[in-house]
């Protein structure tokens, strides 16, 4: 799953290589500058379309920044699982996703970074905390919603080995996922997403959610997730829920919490975030 998605207590086992990761925040780094130097005359005279997070469910939106804007996503999320009669305890913060307009309607680069992270065992304490790996990708806009056509856009990312050597994969592994949404009557919203990612095993990705309008600048949803290994075996199977509340058109709390149906999953999650769009 998406890097600053729930999945953190599955960590990974490699060596951290410190001159790739100043030639990857590098490249990060020259990609952003790019494309704010972009001439925004024109754009910062058009009216500000509504922001849409890919947080705190998920299943990533379909609608992409527009360009001359960014877009910041940043939480904490706390998981358990329970083994026998210990607990599993991991913390990752911030995980955060900056999302910069490139081509209207067709092209946003994604930056990608799950925080830091920890673990603790109780009882016993702790497992030790760390740098987690990043992502970096592109989601591109396919086809606008019509009558029953549904909105379709595509995000492709491949993750990039920035972590502490405990944690880091120490690979750079892909993963893609169609996204589908349709409006329903009564401000109602029907969202999915299905895709494969490799790490380095193949795995099938699902997501279906819906948005639940609360009145106001607040919005909800509920939601059902997980993955499926390609060559067979248990898979990880999730529900959550969770609030979303517009303080201003360009700056989103949320909060958001869920339960694992399934033993690969984690027991339970929770955590809570901030969204900030500019210009406005």
């Amino acid at each position: 799953m998406n890097l600053v998605k729930t999945n953190f207590l599955r960590g990974g086992d490699v060596t951290t290589k410190p001159n790739r990761c100043r030639g990857i925040r590098t490249l990060a780094v020259g990609a952003v500058l790019l494309a704010m130097r972009l001439p925004m005359t024109a754009w910062a005279a058009e009216a500000a379309p509504e922001m849409v997070t890919d947080r705190p469910d998920q299943t990533e939106s379909t609608p992409l920044v527009t360009p001359g804007r960014w877009q910041v996503e940043m939480g904490w999320t706390h998981a358990e699982t329970a083994s026998g009669a210990a607990t599993l305890a991991g913390d990752a913060l911030p995980e955060t996703l900056l999302r910069v307009g490139l081509i209207a309607d067709r092209v946003e680069l994604r930056l990608i970074h799950a925080g830091w992270g920890m673990e603790a065992l109780r009882p016993g304490g702790s497992l030790g905390s760390g740098l987690n790996d990043g992502a970096v990708g592109f989601k591109f806009g396919l086809l606008k919603e019509a009558a029953l056509r549904p909105d379709v856009s595509l995000n492709v990312h491949t993750s990039v080995p920035i972590g502490a050597k405990d944690r880091t994969s120490d690979r750079f592994d892909p993963d893609f996922r169609f996204l589908i949404a349709h409006s329903l009557p009564a401000d109602f919203a029907l969202s999915c997403n299905l895709g494969a990612a490799w790490s380095p095993a193949a795995s099938i990705e699902y997501t279906l959610s819906l948005g639940v309008p609360l009145g106001g600048d607040w919005g909800g949803f509920v939601e059902s997730f997980g993955d499926l290994p390609a060559a067979g075996g248990a898979g990880a199977h999730l529900v959550d829920g969770g609030i979303t509340w517009g303080l201003r058109p360009n700056l989103q709390l949320d909060l958001a919490g869920g339960a694992g149906l399934s033993d690969s999953a984690e027991d339970w999650f929770g955590g809570v975030g901030i969204s900030v769009r500019y210009p406005d």
